[in-house]
């Protein structure tokens, strides 16, 4: 797979939200939504019309850029699922796991509807004895 130095930008439709991804069916577990199905389609379609789509196999921190225009009240971290899994069965991502996605944001951006996802490698991880020294003395143990 191909990895960019430079950011990759890409469109993706407005946000579902997490709580309108699966039901829970007795018998069956957790089953996808019509609207999720629905929802999966729209974003193919849109990432195929912005081909050829970037390909990440290093390790990348992405940022939505999230329109809040008609979206109502959703947190940004229930916003965030969808769009990673469209990247990963569109063969943008390799996998959203840690190993691949080491940092991820959301921002949502007023007036605008719809989201903007920036990629890019993620470069050097942070030490975690640097974390750790950003914290107040008294609760560096509680970080092991």
């Amino acid at each position: 797979m191909l990895s960019l130095d430079a950011p990759a930008y890409l469109v993706l439709p407005e946000p579902i939200s997490t709580n309108g991804l699966f039901n829970n069916l007795p018998g069956r577990g957790r089953v996808m939504t019509k609207d999720y199905k629905a929802w999966k389609v729209t974003a193919a379609k849109i990432l195929m019309l912005q081909r050829p789509l970037p390909r990440f196999a290093l390790p990348v921190e992405v940022t939505f850029y999230v329109g809040q225009q008609g979206t109502g009240i959703r947190d940004a971290d229930n916003v965030v699922k969808p769009y990673l899994d469209a990247l990963v069965e569109n063969g943008v991502l390799h996998d959203d796991s840690r190993k691949f996605v080491r940092r991820i944001s959301a921002v949502w951006v007023p007036l605008m509807t719809g989201c903007v996802v920036k990629m890019k490698n993620a470069g050097m991880d942070i030490e975690a004895d640097d974390v750790r020294a950003s914290v107040h003395a008294n609760l560096r143990g509680l970080l092991i």
